[in-house]
């Protein structure tokens, strides 16, 4: 299969750029810039910018969710990207955005779109995995987070590794993704929803992790089966959490639902 060069990649983002179907950070001109946060996490956010037709999935979603969970982790403007566009125009520039921040040792990357098990918007199908995960691994530091804020990515026709309730990450677009990364020797998480449903709200996230060495375990955050499942669901909806949980462990979790009670 032919590489782009990264002239040409260049030269399509220019193009789509002046035809109007990319615009970064997507601040609206008539509006002032909110003032830089001060940086925290050494992360990029990468977001979908535009609406499906008929729906308000990225202006009412993926934009607010991004840019909240940007000022969260105290993430520069610089380093939160929106873009629209084909489907080829949106997977240039997620691959542009990390190939300009190799070897940044970034702590995290976040994607917030839509997805499947064998799909995510930003990326396109399983067969683009592989040129995602070497441009990751590139611009990533040891133990880095990959979360992909998008549905039904952790979900797959294979079989669940762990020992908890029904998931079955195998053979999905998350599970291609660690693997990926791992067989680049990249250790880490990558964190995907299990199910379809809101970007930042679906209770059913599950982490996989990289161990540089060959694949590793994966695990929900909160088990369905939990006693504290219902408040894990109000929490992601009503406060900060949905954006903090990657980083937590499962008893921190679990500690600061029963703090709520």
């Amino acid at each position: 299969m032919a590489r782009w060069t990264e002239e040409e990649i260049r030269s399509l983002v220019r193009d789509e750029m002046l035809r109007g179907k990319i615009r970064r950070n997507l601040i609206p001109e008539e509006e002032p810039a909110p003032e830089e946060a001060p940086t925290g996490l050494n992360g990029l956010v990468l977001y979908c910018s535009t609406n499906s037709p008929g729906k308000h999935d990225a202006s009412g979603a993926f934009i607010p969710e991004a840019k909240a969970f940007a000022k969260c982790h105290g993430i520069p403007n610089s380093d939160v990207i929106g873009m629209g566009g084909s489907g080829t125009a949106r997977r240039m520039i997620t691959l542009e955005a990390l190939r300009e921040r190799a070897g940044r040792n970034l702590d995290c990357i976040a994607l917030f779109c839509h997805g499947t098990s064998k799909w995510l918007q930003l990326v396109g199908g399983l067969k683009h995995v592989h040129s995602f995960a070497e441009q990751i691994a590139a611009c990533i530091a040891p133990g880095a987070t990959i979360i992909l804020y998008a549905c039904s990515t952790a979900d797959g026709p294979g079989n669940y590794d762990g020992d908890d309730l029904g998931a079955s990450v195998d053979g999905g677009f998350a599970d291609k993704l660690r693997d990926e990364l791992s067989d680049l020797g990249c250790r880490g998480l990558v964190i995907a929803h299990e199910t379809a449903g809101h970007t930042t709200w679906n209770p059913y996230a599950i982490w996989l992790s990289a161990s540089g060495t060959g694949r590793a375990g994966n695990e929900y955050y909160v088990s369905p089966r939990a006693g504290y499942w219902r408040r894990w669901i109000k929490a992601l909806r009503s406060t900060d959490l949905r954006y903090r949980f990657p980083f937590m462990t499962g008893d921190e979790i679990r500690a600061e639902l029963d703090a709520t009670e």
